[in-house]
């Protein structure tokens, strides 16, 4: 069939706008998801602190993980263990803010029944817990958010001992399906069990992983942890994370 030059060119430039368009999108909602990480992140932390405080919090050895809704500007966190029949119940709750404040003191409960979608968020837990991995730390967290398809993304988020080495590889994120009872895909976010450098004079952060692919929330998360520009080369190319937003850059030396 014959076409035009002038109708190639015009063909070949709206296939070029549309792969930008697609990254622009994938861009922003790494951005979206890796603030949400960090919010969430934050306030777990908050919470855990919180419920030091109390006696009974520190010496439960039966929960089992916490789930979180959210209210306006807060999180609501509630600690989670198995009942009667193995059923969740919530056992401890509290509130805390957007920015990592909890509001008001842990609240012990008496084994609270949780809602439908409270026990799907706490299977999609166990879950993508329960998935083989290669684990890069002996302490992670577990950060469940929902997705507007219905479904369910758990992170399994490594936990550094020291606040000047930042821990990538290990990180992984599990599809889990609305019930909480399939994952669906489960992916590693970083190879291997790569780690960051990041001491307290750096102004900047570099992170090195040819093995890796494109940019994705694990590095906005970590560099909103960072809370410094963070430079990432990859396997799939180069980005630079600052004040939460992620751009393309050259590769840097």
């Amino acid at each position: 069939m014959y076409r035009s030059k002038g109708f190639f060119f015009i063909a070949l430039g709206l296939i070029a706008s549309g792969v930008q368009a697609q990254d622009a999108a994938a861009l922003q909602q790494a951005q979206r998801r890796g603030t949400e990480l960090f919010e969430l992140d934050q306030a777990i932390l908050a919470a855990r602190q919180a419920g030091e405080e109390m006696r009974a919090f520190r010496r439960d050895e039966d929960i089992k993980g916490w789930i979180a809704d959210t209210r306006g500007e807060a999180y609501l966190i509630t600690f989670v263990r198995a009942g009667r029949d193995d059923a969740p119940v919530g056992r401890y709750r509290i509130a805390v803010g957007r920015t990592g404040k909890a509001l008001g003191e842990m609240e012990k409960l008496d084994d609270l029944p949780l809602d439908l979608r409270e026990v799907s968020q706490f299977r999609a837990r166990l879950k993508a817990e329960g998935t083989a991995h290669e684990a890069c730390s002996a302490t992670y967290e577990t950060l469940v958010l929902p997705e507007v398809s219905g479904e369910w993304s758990a992170y399994l988020m490594p936990r550094g001992a020291f606040s000047d080495v930042l821990l990538l590889g290990g990180s992984y994120r599990a599809q889990v399906s609305g019930d909480g009872n399939t994952v669906i895909a489960f992916q590693a976010l970083a190879s291997g069990c790569s780690v960051l450098p990041n001491p307290a004079e750096a102004e900047a952060l570099r992170f090195d992983d040819p093995a890796g692919g494109a940019v994705n929330e694990l590095h906005a998360y970590i560099g909103k942890l960072a809370g410094k520009p963070l430079y990432v080369n990859s396997g799939g190319g180069s980005w630079v994370i600052s004040g939460g937003s992620i751009q393309s850059a050259p590769s840097t030396p």
